[in-house]
C-alpha cells in the first residue's frame, strides 16, 4: 500500500509535464546507453567490465568526456588524458584488471547507476542525481546542495519505486522521463549527445 506524501506528489507532478519526446527516450534511455558501451568495449571487455569502467569515471564528468575515457582507457590510453577525479580513475583501472565492478565502487549513486547500465531491464536500482533530489524536493538545487545521507538516498530512491509501480514503469524508466523532462522545463544546458542518452 503506498502512502502518499509530498515528495511522491512532486514526482508525479514532474512526470506530468512530461512530452512524447521525453518519454519516448525515457523508456529506454539505459538500454540504449548499454548498447553504445558494449559497441564501444566490443573485441576489448565484456559488458559488465565497460558498463563498471563507465561508472566508475562518470561522477562529475559529462556524457561526451565520459565515452570518451572509456574508449581511451579501453584502448590503453593514459590517465593524463582521461577525464575523471583521479581515483575513479585507480576504481576504473582497478575493475579492467579484473575486479568487480560492485566489489570496486563505491556510493549509492555510482553503484545504481552501473546496475542501471549493466541490468536496465532486470533491476529497481534508482540512479539519483542533483536533478532526482531537485525533483523530489521540487526545489532546483545547485551541485553543493545535493550531498546526501546514505538513509536519505534510500529514501528517495524508495518513493520513485513506489510511484514507478504505480505508473507500471521501472523505475529508471521513470527516472530518465523525469530527469529528461526536468532539464527541459528548467533549460538546463543539454549536452550534444543528450538527446540520445542519458548522462
Amino acid at each position: 500500500m503506498t502512502t502518499f506524501n509530498e515528495h511522491l506528489g512532486n514526482i508525479f507532478a514532474v512526470f506530468a509535464r512530461s512530452d512524447r519526446r521525453d518519454k519516448e527516450w525515457g523508456m529506454t534511455a539505459y538500454e540504449c546507453y548499454q548498447e553504445r558501451i558494449a559497441r564501444i568495449a566490443a573485441g576489448r571487455a565484456n559488458i559488465e567490465v565497460a558498463c563498471g569502467i563507465f561508472a566508475a569515471l562518470s561522477p562529475n564528468v559529462d556524457e561526451a568526456k565520459n565515452f570518451q575515457g572509456l574508449e581511451r582507457m579501453l584502448g590503453g590510453g593514459h590517465d593524463s588524458y582521461i577525464s575523471g577525479y583521479p581515483l575513479n580513475k585507480v576504481k576504473a583501472r582497478r575493475i579492467m584488471d579484473g575486479e568487480h565492478p560492485l566489489d570496486v565502487l563505491s556510493g549509492l549513486k555510482t553503484r545504481s547507476f552501473y546496475i542501471n547500465l549493466c541490468y536496465p531491464e532486470r533491476t529497481d536500482a534508482v540512479t539519483i542525481d542533483m536533478h532526482m533530489l531537485s525533483i523530489w524536493l521540487m526545489q532546483r538545487l545547485k551541485a553543493h546542495e545535493a550531498s546526501m545521507a546514505e538513509s536519505l538516498y534510500k529514501r528517495i530512491a524508495g518513493d520513485y519505486r513506489q510511484v514507478a509501480s504505480l505508473l507500471n514503469l521501472r523505475p529508471n524508466q521513470l527516472q530518465s522521463i523525469c530527469w529528461t523532462t526536468w532539464k527541459r522545463v528548467h533549460n538546463i544546458v543539454y549536452d550534444k549527445h543528450q538527446t540520445e542518452l542519458f548522462v
